[in-house]
């Protein structure tokens, strides 16, 4: 296990507790979403370039705004799937 300081030791743990991942499970987790979130930015950067050109700076902050939404769906629906694995193992941990 790699040397932790502070507060990350524990929440690791905890973490790791609940969720039975390991580190390398959660670092691939966050690799896969910053790619997902990272790939979906080119298109929106691409789009936010066009709106820009086309209807200056309130098409850039629509488009802004429609991938920053979108992000969040992303972020949300792991959120989500990750509460129900934690939830899952807390009751199985009770019961």
């Amino acid at each position: 296990m790699p040397v932790m300081h502070g507060l990350s030791a524990p929440a690791f743990w905890l973490l790791r507790r609940l969720t039975g991942l390991r580190l390398y499970h959660l670092l691939a987790l966050l690799v896969v979403l910053t790619i997902v979130v990272g790939g979906m930015a080119v298109p929106f950067w691409w789009l936010g370039e066009r709106a820009d050109a086309a209807i200056g700076a309130f098409g850039f902050v629509l488009v802004a705004i429609a991938y920053l939404y979108a992000a969040l769906l992303v972020l949300a629906a792991t959120a989500v799937i990750l509460g129900r694995l934690l939830v899952g193992r807390v009751r199985r941990l009770f019961a």
